[in-house]
């Protein structure tokens, strides 16, 4: 009898142990890529992402996101921006999450996507000031300025963006040595 107890109590306690992080709250797991010199938190990835999504979100087409246009901003930050580049553009995430947090009083991914785009919005135009503490500088901008033009550029340049809306063909149509052109010839049959 006294097995059977100890064994339910051990059952009680692993299910409570597993239970646990998902009680306290957030947890904070690694990064799904790995980088070189930048260090994000899986949760730095995710806020980066929603960001990406309210920039270009999905329609008939798939948002920044879903291409994993964050990443490319991630895997350009720490492959071609020099140290201090990238310290700017990590503090002025930090900035941009406090001060989405003091204007509506939510994190950035509990609000809905009108107040994303409209909070991206107001960092683009200068509108939002970070409350900084003592010798802080005001990041915003060098964090906005290379997340919004590398997620874009990721974006376009993404396989799904390249293949099926502008038709990029990664290995061209056959040669064709010998083509009879007229005046009336467009560009699709003197290529192929």
């Amino acid at each position: 009898m006294q097995r059977r107890t100890a064994l339910k109590q051990i059952g009680i306690l692993a299910g409570g142990a597993m239970l646990l992080p998902s009680c306290i709250g957030k947890t904070t797991a690694p990064a799904a890529i790995s980088l070189n010199k930048l260090v994000i938190s899986g949760q730095q990835e995710n806020l980066l992402a929603l960001m990406a999504e309210a920039l270009i979100p999905k329609t008939d087409t798939p948002g920044a996101r879903e291409v994993k246009a964050h990443h490319f901003v991630l895997h350009m930050l720490d492959d071609c921006y020099e140290m201090d580049a990238q310290q700017k553009f990590l503090s002025g995430f930090a900035q941009a999450q406090q001060a989405i947090e003091a204007k509506t009083g939510k994190e950035f991914e509990d609000c809905s996507l009108q107040e994303q785009q409209t909070f991206l919005k107001e960092i683009e135009e200068g509108k939002i000031v970070p409350q900084l503490k003592a010798g802080e500088e005001n990041n915003l901008e060098a964090f906005y300025k290379p997340f919004k033009g590398l997620t874009i550029r990721g974006y376009l340049g993404s396989e799904y963006i390249m293949t099926n809306i502008f038709g990029y063909n990664m290995i061209p149509g056959k040669f064709q040595g010998v083509v009879e052109l007229s005046a009336d010839s467009d560009l699709k049959t003197i290529l192929g």
